[in-house]
């Protein structure tokens, strides 16, 4: 077939194509599967990625957290997760010749919601040069209270100065902070709270008067501010940075999973993932079953039936338990879960290719070319594959789905790669975690959806393909 045959081909499937609602579907679907694959790779690096499997990053974002457009059908205006970062001041010396200095940093938070948040962190960094510098955290509410949270030396480090010490307060868990608040709780109402019953999150952002009931606090709205006093002695002591991180009621677009995970990142990077192992199976598993279908029909005899027996015994083994048999004893990689897919995907492409080859290998142009002293690679390589490559692109459509569902499945059962996230690993993880049975159903449905999803656009587009090129199916 000459070049412009082939693209003239080409055009006519593409024209037929556009024609199937089922195809332009489809093949819509996967361009933006596509483009959101490029898009995070390019724009998201793969140190992102490596993130989510160290826990210790993602201690900020409160856990088990549904996403924010869920106020959208609810209409409760609750609290959305908010970092808020600050600088020290320059060092104010506290009276001459004192030797004592004072840097302070001031966070200011807005808030205007009807529930309360779920978690305060304030996180300290700071560097001094001698001594144990004191630092004091002070909380200050719209209604003009004043509650002291931290007052306590900073570590001693070894080593020679300057010292960096990053320090980490666990507001809304912390025993000292709670037991500040009980006596802030006293003075105001004369009631002795028990510790084990304070609930920081909401003392700190509700109005305590005289006699009412902690169960009974409102939200408090309007401005407070966070002040961080520290106290060194030596002029270039500094406060490098303060983070308050404050936990809402909702996090970002999907929410995070119990190990306090932003779930939008597995997601983003699963994208790419599982178009990888998809779109990679099938070129492998399609290529191999249309060279070995290519010559068993072309050479028929010994060699086509050596092929077709080694055929029918790989197509009787049951191919899941050997997955995960395999994926059990080879080292967890990506690319071992790729070429087993691959190694079991073949044998369907096989078969269809044989019957073609069969079929092909009597036309006369065949015949004139073995007359001419053409030799059996070159008639395969020339007359017999172009005329399969077109059907097994539908082929392949049509492998990729079952591929990314093998994948999800080993990676569900805790036997995929574990250096990287996929979503039959977010939902390995959301089933460890009991996700169904505490209803953290964001955990699960949208890796799931995906799935389904990418599943179904290439099945629509291989099918569109097989009905266009085998028109005999669209009866």
């Amino acid at each position: 077939m000459s070049l412009m045959a082939r693209v003239e081909s080409l055009k006519w499937i593409l024209r037929e194509l556009s024609r199937s609602k089922a195809g332009v579907t489809g093949l819509a679907m996967i361009l933006l599967f596509l483009s959101v694959s490029l898009y995070v790779v390019a724009m998201v690096p793969i140190s992102e990625m490596e993130k989510w499997n160290r826990l210790d990053l993602w201690l900020d974002n409160p856990p088990s957290t549904p996403p924010r457009w869920v106020t959208l059908f609810t209409g409760e205006n609750v609290p959305e997760t908010s970092v808020i970062e600050s600088r020290g001041s320059e060092a104010v010396p506290l009276g001459e010749a004192s030797g004592i200095y004072d840097i302070e940093a001031t966070i200011r938070y807005d808030f205007h919601y009807d529930d309360f948040p779920s978690s305060l962190i304030l996180s300290i960094t700071a560097t001094y040069h001698k001594g144990q510098p004191s630092v004091h955290v002070t909380w200050e509410k719209p209604d003009g209270a004043k509650i002291t949270l931290v007052d306590q030396m900073l570590p001693s480090l070894p080593g020679e100065p300057p010292y960096v010490a990053a320090t980490r307060f666990y507001l809304s868990t912390d025993p000292d902070v709670k037991m500040r608040l009980s006596g802030y709780i006293y003075e105001e109402t004369g009631v002795m709270q028990p510790i084990e019953g304070i609930m920081p999150d909401k003392v700190l952002f509700s109005e305590i008067a005289s006699g009412s009931h902690l169960e009974d606090a409102k939200p408090l709205k309007g401005r407070y501010r966070l002040r961080v006093s520290l106290r060194g002695f030596d002029e270039r002591d500094r406060i490098d940075a303060v983070k308050l991180s404050i936990g809402g009621k909702v996090h970002g677009l999907i929410g995070t999973d119990s190990y306090r995970r932003d779930l939008l990142l597995g997601i983003l990077w699963g994208t790419p993932i599982a178009l990888l192992v998809g779109l990679l199976t099938a070129a492998v598993s399609t290529f191999s079953g249309l060279i070995l279908g290519a010559v068993s029909g072309f050479y028929l005899g010994a060699v086509d039936e050596v092929i077709q027996r080694f055929t029918d015994f790989m197509m009787s083994i049951p191919a899941l338990p050997i997955l995960i048999l395999l994926s059990f004893l080879l080292k967890p990689s990506i690319w071992n879960i790729i070429l087993l897919l691959a190694l079991f995907g073949w044998m369907g492409v096989c078969k269809v290719a044989r019957s073609m080859a069969i079929q092909l290998r009597g036309e006369a142009y065949v015949e004139a070319a073995r007359s001419m002293g053409a030799s059996d690679t070159w008639i395969i390589l020339h007359h017999i594959m172009p005329q399969l490559l077109p059907y097994m692109f539908a082929q392949a459509a049509l492998t990729v789905p079952s591929a990314i569902i093998s994948e999800a499945a080993l990676s569900f059962l805790g036997l995929g790669d574990p250096s990287i996230v996929t979503w039959g690993k977010i939902l390995h993880d959301a089933q460890i975690a009991g996700a169904a049975v505490n209803n953290y159903w964001w955990w699960v449905v949208t890796p799931g959806i995906l799935i389904a999803l990418v599943a179904l656009s290439f099945s629509l587009l291989g099918n569109a393909l097989d009905r266009i090129l085998q028109p005999k199916l669209g009866r």
